[in-house]
């Protein structure tokens, strides 16, 4: 600790063991089947590694916009002057049902529609916080109008 900070050191780079974690010892190659190398969906990532990322978000108070239920959903955020576009890509090889879909995005949503499934239904936590749950496959979109 220094002052109102703090500093967190470990001895190995996290982010690249996080990787590591996920990427099978097999030799690389361009091979067609689906075992080759070429056609790789890493998913099975070390959730301490994870862990340990969060926590140091957590502790520096950063927290995401948008954030979903399942860790190999990774949301991105653009907003503009209507409201939001937030693009959900599925990185877990098969589809997730009952996603939650969490927003913080600094106000309030009149509508949230999702361009695969449309309406969807949504509630708030009453302090800014907002959630969704729909099916997402490999990837879709919500519409966030203000």
């Amino acid at each position: 600790r220094r002052g109102r900070g703090r500093a967190l050191m470990t001895a190995a780079p996290v982010g690249l063991a996080y990787v590591r974690s996920a990427i099978p010892v097999r030799p690389w190659d361009r091979g067609c089947t689906e075992e080759s190398m070429a056609h790789l969906l890493p998913t099975d990532f070390d959730p301490v590694a994870r862990e340990w990322i969060a926590e140091a978000l957590e502790i520096a108070r950063i927290s995401p916009p948008v954030s979903t239920s399942e860790a190999l959903v990774e949301p991105s955020v653009l907003e503009g002057p209507e409201g939001a576009v937030v693009v959900l890509c599925n990185f877990a090889g098969q589809p997730r049902e009952h996603l939650e879909v969490s927003l913080n995005l600094g106000w309030s949503p009149s509508s949230i529609t999702s361009v695969r499934s449309g309406e969807i239904e949504w509630g708030s936590d009453g302090g800014g916080k907002f959630t969704a749950h729909l099916d997402v496959d490999v990837t879709d979109m919500l519409l966030v109008r203000r």
